[in-house]
């Protein structure tokens, strides 16, 4: 099939990824990576325990979007709160007259990687006064993420005919975000200097809560909390709805992983759209490399399209077309 041709995104069981080998892992490589060349997105389930996401998990992990606004601003970094000691970690509000009216945090390893670069910072943390517990809860489901994407490289790996580590190197040290995200109703003012705030799908119109774009790193793992709105864009411009089933995640290669296999994976371009009324929250995994990882075309490729980056270098100038990182390191 096509990138032309899709109209639909592969639901794919991961559970044999998890166990020993057998025929059934061979299918589910081959399905991943059969999904990642046509497509660049899929929606897998089977995921081991401590990577789903109960009501009262869930509930636990977006406490942080209800704690007084004297305690969430002690989270603001930099951009937001001249005070902050952080640039790229942290909370970021609401912004108006852009098109992601979103809040959220972005959370890196704990503790951070022991290297120097400004995308490493100690995370700011709410107290346990403010959100007991919650510290560890987000800590847990972070290691859950990786775990899920070691596995989903390790079976990437297999499929391009390397070794099944093949990737752990560049993920030693690895600088991945956790991301919490709360897009709420948005008001008239808040559309004041915004250019196209509505985009029309299927023959209605909907607000745009994320505009187009590809992501910038290596795999996103993707919570949608069961609120759809997500779309993939095939071949031929058309928006195709990414599945929001219970227990799973939407899966999506970044810029990077298509410039790592030298461009037999797709990073393909997606947005969201405000499909249903209310709140929308989600929480993406942004598995990433360490900063001094030098990404150039796996073995065994042949290319010269893609030249050798340093990841932490090609991510910084990527950051900056974003609202919430506009200035960063200006």
């Amino acid at each position: 099939m096509s990138a032309a041709a899709f109209d639909t995104i592969p639901q794919v069981d991961i559970s044999p990824l998890f166990g020993r080998l057998s025929a059934a892992r061979d299918v589910v490589d081959r399905a991943i990576d059969r999904a990642c060349r046509e497509i660049g997105f899929l929606v897998v389930t089977g995921l081991p325990d401590e990577a789903l996401l109960s009501p009262e998990r869930r509930a636990s992990l977006l406490r942080l979007f209800s704690i007084p606004p004297d305690a969430q601003r002690r989270l603001w970094r930099r951009k937001f709160a001249p005070e902050a000691r952080t640039l790229y970690r942290g909370y970021f509000p609401l912004q108006k007259g852009v098109a992601a009216y979103k809040e959220g945090i972005d959370l890196g390893p704990d503790p951070a990687p022991a290297k120097r670069h400004p995308l490493i910072e100690e995370n700011p943390w709410p107290t346990e006064d403010d959100l007991p517990g919650w510290r560890a809860d987000v800590l847990a489901y972070r290691k859950a993420m990786e775990g899920v994407g070691t596995a989903l490289l390790q079976s990437l790996a297999r499929a391009l005919g390397l070794a099944e580590d093949h990737f752990a190197q560049a993920f030693d040290q690895g600088n991945g975000t956790l991301r919490l995200l709360h897009y709420p109703p948005r008001s008239a003012e808040s559309y004041i200097g915004l250019d196209r705030p509505y985009r029309d799908h299927q023959g209605a119109r909907y607000p745009i809560m994320t505009r187009e774009h590809s992501d910038s790193g290596c795999l996103t793992l993707l919570a949608q909390l069961d609120q759809p709105g997500l779309q993939a864009e095939n071949g031929a411009g058309q928006w195709i709805d990414v599945p929001c089933l219970p227990d799973s995640l939407a899966i999506n290669l970044g810029d990077l992983m298509e410039r790592w296999s030298a461009g037999r994976y797709r990073a393909t371009r997606h947005r969201v759209l405000a499909l249903q009324g209310g709140s929308r929250y989600s929480l993406p995994f942004f598995f990433e490399p360490a900063v001094d990882a030098v990404i150039e075309p796996l073995p065994g490729t042949g290319s010269v399209a893609y030249p050798a980056v340093v990841y932490g270098d090609y991510l910084i100038e990527k950051v900056k077309a974003f609202p919430e990182f506009s200035d960063f390191l200006a």
